[in-house]
């Protein structure tokens, strides 16, 4: 990799919900469902890991983490549509997501519930309080040792958003439909070992819809089974 020129690497972003706004504090006026509630500290979740597949109208990406922390997107082809943040218990097989829905066309946020069974490593069968079916397979590479080394990298987010990542730290140019808006942060490994990096960043530019230093947080997981490989926040 050259030193001067780093490579452009698509990838479907979820941007964590735009890094979550402060874990969904922000977005456009109405129908907050509220905070998912206090990360579990348990057993990890049987749903752990990186899941993808089909739902209604194009394809959902969900991340649940090692405590149950769930994070995901849906998008129709490579356009975002809307993003999840909330939390998974996955007792006996059984599998459960609530939390919110940010959806990106209105700047809604809504609860957000999804229902159905989870078999370890393999795949999860459910369905929304939508009546929306979703069927996901596990991704292996969530098992892969994290090397922020690998992040290092420009990214095209959309047409009008750009990222670049660069020894642990990482800058998002033109958020929110392509306004006068940066995030700038860093990108570290979770404790877990997994391949998951935890985001924060703050918020800056004078056309930005949320106040210049809001505190903003996310994950990322690194897709390697893709050329070039894909950062997906």
């Amino acid at each position: 990799m050259s030193t001067s020129v780093r490579p452009l690497r698509w990838h479907y972003a979820g941007l964590s919900g735009l890094l979550a706004l402060s874990a969904c504090g922000g977005g456009g006026g109405g129908g907050d469902a509220g905070d998912p509630g206090p990360v579990g500290v348990g057993s990890p979740s049987k749903a752990q890991g990186l899941g993808v597949g089909g739902a209604a109208g194009g394809t959902m990406t969900l991340l649940v983490l090692e405590n149950g922390e769930a994070w995901g997107f849906r998008n129709p082809e490579t356009d975002l549509q809307s993003t999840l943040r909330g939390q998974v218990v996955s007792p006996g097989g059984n599998f459960t997501f609530t939390g919110n829905r940010y959806d990106i066309a209105s700047g809604m946020i809504s609860g957000s519930r999804l229902t159905g069974t989870v078999a370890q490593r393999s795949s999860i069968v459910a369905t929304s309080d939508q009546d929306e079916s979703l069927v996901l397979s596990y991704r292996a590479t969530y098992d892969d040792p994290p090397a922020v080394s690998q992040l290092n990298g420009d990214y095209i987010v959309s047409p009008t958003i750009t990222a670049a990542v660069a020894d642990g730290s990482f800058r998002i140019s033109g958020l929110f439909s392509g306004s006068n808006c940066t995030a700038e942060g860093q990108i570290v490994p979770r404790p877990s070992g997994r391949n998951v990096f935890n985001l924060t960043a703050t918020a800056d530019g004078a056309a930005c819809p949320i106040p210049r230093g809001t505190p903003l947080s996310g994950v990322a997981h690194l897709d390697t089974t893709v050329t070039p490989a894909r950062l997906l926040f």
